[in-house]
């Protein structure tokens, strides 16, 4: 691959992004429903135990699946898609 066909593929790519950003922009959206899509991540944590190497001490660590709570939208005119971690109050209203 030469120089000249490295500066196309990167001149098409900044073209692409640049499309791409000002159609989300222009874009009135139009969002699907609000889906729980947790993100999940590996976590590390503390074992209890403990390796010595002469007189130090290191605590050994291992990791563990975990997740955060996490919702979801996704517009279905450009398909962008945003997240969210915060949640408001739902109010509950006794039904008679």
């Amino acid at each position: 691959m030469s120089y000249e066909d490295i500066k196309r593929l990167e001149q098409q790519l900044k073209d692409a992004k640049t499309n791409q950003e000002n159609s989300e922009r222009n874009c009135s959206h139009q969002w699907n429903e609000v889906k729980y899509d947790p993100e999940k991540f590996r976590e590390e944590y503390l074992t209890g135990e403990y390796e010595t190497q002469g007189i130090h001490m290191w605590p050994k660590t291992s990791f563990r699946n975990a997740s955060k709570q996490r919702w979801s939208r996704t517009c279905k005119k450009c398909g962008k898609t945003e997240y969210t971690y915060e949640q408001k109050a739902v109010k509950y209203e006794p039904k008679f």
